[in-house]
């Protein structure tokens, strides 16, 4: 039998061979051990990960009584590991950037993607929490599922990319030690946060879209009791303040026909005018139009009055002058 320092450990007995005179040789060093840690993490591995993969969504199955709601963050927070794994093989075995100076070493440490993943985890799932308790907290205040949606993740979005970002910087020192398994670990763990940081992000320009197009949508449809109420910024805004500017104007220009018509129509009022204050372009020319109407309307019906009028009481020497077409010119004639 063939040992060293190390052949005492159980650990270290990376390999037996059985030859056949009977003896058993066994191959130790640091060499050897490695190989056994590599091969023990790697049997492991799935376990761990179904474990903290089971124990995750449990918690948050809990905590937040959906079954979506923690499927859906596994899958997210999965994505976002698979990504920065797949960043740090590219690196490091695949030797992407050896053309910039960076010699690959050829390998990932077996304990990098452990690592990754439990930290990867603890961030995301604290970063889904503070997000689903912002959601949670608008639909307690009025009941409504998308508007609680679009307003949670647009005011939790950003306080998550920043904390994020502070996390990347922190990762990000360790790429720059000397120790291969620092480097792997910090590029690992930065690129893993950016990207549930990023999912984070997209959501919330997704929903300042969705609300948005939401919003249109009712105008099409001649709706216009909603209005634009996710927290924007930047050109966002410029389009938020837009659109529901026009919101109003339309509704403001809707009550006024809807006042004059109801009023010559129904209730026997002429002489209304439509009042909508900045309006432009077609929507002026529109007012004008109605208001003209109204005006002429009012002009004719009263000159008719006048005339019969005076007609009841003897007067015959009346006659109808309004300019009139169609049917209320033959009224006249």
């Amino acid at each position: 039998m063939v040992v060293d320092d190390y052949g005492s450990s159980p650990a270290s007995k990376a390999s037996t061979r059985r030859r056949s005179s009977g003896v058993v040789t066994f191959v130790a060093g640091q060499t050897a051990a490695n190989i056994d840690i590599s091969a023990k993490l790697g049997a492991a591995l799935p376990r761990y990960m179904a474990f903290v993969i089971v124990l995750t969504m449990l918690l948050l199955l809990i905590v937040f009584r959906s079954i979506l709601v923690p499927i859906k963050a596994a899958v997210a927070i999965l994505l976002s590991i698979g990504g920065a794994l797949g960043i740090v093989v590219a690196i490091f075995q695949w030797g992407w950037l050896d053309r910039l100076g960076y010699s690959a070493p050829g390998y990932i440490v077996t304990i990098v993607p452990a690592l990754v993943l439990a930290v990867t985890f603890g961030l995301s799932m604290d970063y889904e929490v503070f997000l689903l308790t912002r959601i949670r907290e608008r639909w307690l205040e009025h009941g409504d599922n998308e508007r609680a949606v679009a307003e949670g993740l647009v005011r939790s979005a950003r306080i998550i990319t920043s904390a994020a970002a502070v996390m990347v910087a922190v990762f990000a020192i360790f790429a720059t030690l000397s120790m291969v398994e620092m480097k792997q670990m910090g590029i690992g763990l930065a690129v893993a946060t950016e990207l549930a940081a990023l999912n984070a992000e997209v959501a919330r320009r997704a929903e300042q879209v969705r609300d948005i197009a939401t919003v249109t949508t009712a105008v099409a449809r001649g709706d216009l009791t909603r209005k634009v109420t996710v927290d924007v910024q930047g050109e966002m805004l410029q389009l938020k303040q837009t659109v529901n500017t026009m919101v109003d104007q339309l509704s403001a220009f809707a009550d006024e026909v809807t006042r004059v018509a109801r009023q010559v129509g129904a209730e026997g009022i002429l002489g209304g005018q439509a009042r909508v204050k900045g309006v432009e372009g077609i929507w002026r020319d529109l007012a004008e139009n109605v208001n003209l109407m109204a005006s002429n309307l009012t002009f004719q019906v009263r000159n008719i009055a006048q005339v019969a009028t005076a007609v009841a009481g003897g007067d015959l020497s009346k006659k109808i002058t309004i300019e009139a077409q169609g049917e209320v010119a033959a009224l006249a004639d």
